[in-house]
């Protein structure tokens, strides 16, 4: 499994994302996540964000390129705390 993490805990990064894909390969299944902390671009929908974060993964994991998407999620960062 690859577990590559981009800075974005707790950082400027609007939106924290999680990203999960799988691939048959010789032997088993290849199977890949990255999380970590994205700010999208001006106007962007979540499919922009979801096809952007899909391209650099892909491209920095070309061994799972063609392979499903088995979890996605994109969610703003800050956390509201209210009362504490």
């Amino acid at each position: 499994m690859i577990n590559d993490t981009i800075d974005g805990y707790g950082g400027p990064y609007s939106h924290h994302f999680v990203l999960t894909l799988q691939k048959p390969c010789p032997g088993g299944m290849a199977m890949g996540t990255w999380n970590g902390g994205m700010t999208p671009q001006p106007g962007w929908t979540r499919w922009d964000a979801y096809t952007w974060l899909l391209e650099q993964f892909v491209h920095n994991n070309p061994h799972l390129s063609g392979g499903n998407v088995l979890f996605f999620a994109l969610e703003p960062n800050a956390l509201e705390c209210d009362g504490l």
